[in-house]
């Protein structure tokens, strides 16, 4: 257990001293992690202490989308500690327990820190970090990143193992004309739409496309290409389905492709959020959903998540 501020930590009979650290136990898809190591990343170099990533408690009972840790790709500077990871894993079995203990405790003063809302927690700016604390959720926001943005850039580059593989094998779009266009299919039972954005705020980021630039193509990424192209009615325009060329590593290969263009219709997806935000194209161009989807897992359109230079349509 931890005891108070100290930095004791006692398995059994044996006792540990560490110092200050923060572990963050990864979950959820890429763009989820990506956005989850920032925010931590962030709150680790403020409060000049160490990051340990927790990669297995998070992703051994996701049995449902069987989802893994997948920043493996990136250059990140934090390892893995199997030490944590192990007292992770235990923590986890205990957390309706720890969950109802945070819930009487002040923010800076939890073992847990948890995300208690989608929408932006000026808290974790200020957080100070005077004991080992453990972190988690998605923090779906550039504010909790903002003043290290060239850092997180440089932790978010892909290995050249990727770069290369794709860049040799695969056409690199033509910048000043490719437009990538993200279609996210969900089947979230919790609304009537299934979490999804509607159709026509496609038709209308395509359309403005069309005003924007000469002879636009659209470069399709999706989980379900074929219905993509029928809620974007590309039926008779120039398009290329990048999800069928089978990219090394599956969705990082398309990611990190996503990341060569300047021109963007991202979905309701913290996927090609982060395809996005990490394009190095000069005067690129981000179209993002204005729809507000309050729940379940197309959650979308809350305080904090698109940037203010992304133009938003409805």
């Amino acid at each position: 257990m931890l005891i108070g501020t100290s930095s004791i930590i006692k398995l059994g009979k044996r006792s540990f001293f560490v110092k200050p650290c923060i572990i963050l136990r990864l979950y959820g898809g890429i763009g989820n992690q990506l956005f989850s190591y920032a925010a931590a990343f962030r709150l680790a170099q403020n409060n000049d202490v160490t990051l340990y990533l927790d990669t297995i408690s998070g992703f051994y009972r996701d049995h449902s989308y069987k989802r893994k840790y997948r920043l493996y790709a990136c250059k990140l500077t934090t390892q893995r500690s199997f030490f944590w990871e192990l007292i992770g894993l235990i923590l986890s079995f205990l957390h309706p327990i720890i969950n109802k203990w945070n819930r009487n405790n002040v923010f800076d003063k939890r073992l847990i820190i948890v995300q208690e809302s989608p929408k932006f927690d000026e808290r974790l700016l200020h957080l100070k970090i005077n004991s080992p604390k453990f972190f988690e959720g998605f923090w779906q926001s550039e504010k909790y990143f903002f003043d290290i943005l060239t850092k997180i850039r440089s932790e978010f580059e892909f290995k050249a193992s990727l770069v290369t593989a794709v860049q040799t094998n695969f056409p690199l779009p033509d910048v000043s004309n490719a437009v990538a266009i993200h279609v996210r299919n969900f089947s979230d039972t919790l609304h009537s739409n299934m979490g999804n954005i509607q159709d026509v705020y496609y038709s209308k980021a395509i359309e403005l496309y069309k005003k924007k630039i000469d002879k636009p193509h659209f470069y399709i990424f999706s989980d379900s290409p074929d219905l993509a192209i029928q809620r974007c009615s590309l039926k008779y325009e120039n398009f290329t389905i990048v999800s069928n060329w089978r990219l090394p590593e599956g969705e990082l290969g398309e990611l990190y492709y996503m990341t060569l263009f300047r021109y963007f219709i991202i979905a309701n997806s913290t996927f090609s959020w982060w395809g996005a935000w990490l394009s190095t194209q000069n005067d690129k161009i981000v179209v993002a959903p204005g729809e507000v989807v309050d729940s379940g897992e197309g959650c979308w359109g809350f305080e904090g998540l698109i940037p203010a230079n992304w133009i938003t349509i409805s």
